[in-house]
Formats: structure tokens, sequence, C-alpha cells
């Protein structure tokens, strides 16, 4: 009768170390900037250009086991040959991935036109904008969906849950809970927490979207045409 309370406090255990690694990324995030006139890091999705983010938060971390989730038993970023040059893989696993599109993803997500890095004055709600989160990729795909703080239609980019069933290729791995119903985000403001995913409708089932993270926005900015809004139940 005991093992699933034992089972509970170890996972409570886990998601902590977590967010606490969380916190430190967000630290180190803040210093980055501070040291690169209020500038954050950008990186596109394959890593072909320059050192990976691990690699430019690392004088700030000072140790790779602060990129690692005890939750993540799946790793991809030196699979990939993510590294320092971005082509050898990393030396040590990085279980923490940025938004694309994002504020550290390198393209416009509407003309896919590269972009200068993002300053900390050009992000209106730092609070809400997530740069980091659990990854078993080290990037994450956000959707658009209807924004609460915005007029009607319009939509902002969300961290989502994939469809976990594998009926859709890459949608296992992405944004999958795994501490008790949520994953830990890092936010352009320094702090980190725990956000929760919400079930979306059967329409955007189809799509292969089975949640949405309504606590974890990827941009201030609008989004729309071509990409379209995510259905709401």
């Amino acid at each position: 009768m005991l093992f699933p309370v034992f089972a509970s406090v170890r996972e409570k255990a886990r998601a902590t170390t977590c967010l606490n690694n969380c916190k430190q990324l967000g630290l180190a995030e803040m210093q980055y900037a501070q040291d690169n006139d209020e500038t954050f890091w950008n990186q596109p999705d394959n890593g072909d250009r320059g050192p990976f983010y691990s690699d430019l938060l690392m004088p700030y971390i000072k140790s790779p086991a602060v990129y690692r989730c005890p939750d993540n038993m799946v790793n991809t970023s030196a699979e990939a040959g993510i590294g320092p040059n971005g082509h050898d893989p990393l030396t040590y696993p990085v279980d923490y991935g940025f938004a694309d599109p994002g504020i550290h993803s390198h393209e416009n997500y509407k003309t896919l036109v590269d972009l200068a890095p993002y300053h900390i004055c050009q992000i209106d709600e730092p609070a809400k904008i997530v740069l980091l989160t659990d990854a078993v990729l080290y990037w994450n795909d956000t959707v658009c969906v209807p924004d609460p703080d915005k007029p009607a239609g319009k939509g902002s980019y969300y961290f989502f849950q994939g469809d976990p069933s594998g009926k859709f290729p890459i949608m296992p791995y992405i944004g999958q809970p795994i501490h008790q119903g949520g994953m830990n985000f890092v936010y352009a403001d320094g702090h980190a927490k725990l956000g929760r995913v919400v079930g979306v409708s059967a329409v955007s089932q189809a799509q292969g979207y089975a949640g949405y993270y309504p606590t974890a926005r990827a941009l201030d900015d609008d989004c729309g045409p071509p990409f379209g809004i995510l259905q709401q139940p």
C-alpha cells in the first residue's frame, strides 16, 4: 500500500530537482543577456550556426548536470549532432529546449527570414514569455491558440503537448507533461515554475495535438495566417 506513496514522493523530488535546474537556467539567461547588451541568444533548430546554447550559458552554469532533468529518460541532443561548433556531438545531455517559433529561434515565424537576437526591451510581458522548458528534443514546437489577453480572434504561440499515441511521427516527443501533469518552464524575467497542460478539441486532436500549456506563451506577437489558430473545446 505504501508503494504508490513512495513513488509519488520520489516523483515530487525529481520534479523539484528539475525546477531548481530551471531556476539556475533562468538566472544564467539573465546574466548572459546583461553581459551581451541586454540581448538574448538565438539559435536555429538544426544547430548548425555557432555554439549550442548550453555552451553559451555554461560559464554561468558551471555544471553540465544542470541541463539534465531526472524525469527525462530520452535525450536526442547528442544524437542530433549538436555541439560547440554545430556539428560535433555534445559531451553532456541537454534536456531543456527552446521554442520554435520563440525568443531563441533565429527565424521570423511568418517570413522565415533570419532575425537579429531579441533584446530584453522587446519583450512586453517577460513574466509570461517562456525561454526554455523540459524537452526530449532540444527544441519545442508551439501552436497558435486564441489568447484571452487579446481581442477576439487574436492568437499567441503557446507550447503544446503532442499526441502521445504514436499516430503522428514526432508528436509523442513534444511537450509531454512529465511532472505530475505538467512541465517546468523558464520565463523571460528569469523565474521558473510548473505549467500544467489542458486538453483541446477533437478537431485539434485529429491534427496531432493532445493539449497545450495556457501559462506558457512563446512570443508577444500575434500569430495567424498562414499558420491558423488551433480550435479549442
